[in-house]
């Protein structure tokens, strides 16, 4: 199982509240789900950082971008 999870969960930014916030929950669920299931069933979740794109374009502030380049 792969689940597509976020640097989002980990980092604290305003305006993304709902977005970080299901993504912490997407990881902490996924290592729940390896403990679970392990051996047998390999549980892994994929947590890219920002692209900068179009779709970010609206969000992204100097302080973002400060935070995704440490990040």
């Amino acid at each position: 199982m792969l689940n597509i999870s976020s640097a989002a969960g980990r980092i604290v930014q305003k305006g993304f509240v709902a977005y970080g916030t299901a993504k912490a929950a997407l990881s902490f669920m996924t290592r729940q789900l390896a403990a679970e299931f392990a051996p047998r069933v390999r549980v892994n979740a994929l947590a890219v950082g920002a692209v900068e794109t179009s779709a970010l374009a609206p969000f992204l502030t100097d302080d973002l971008r400060a935070t995704m380049e440490v990040a």
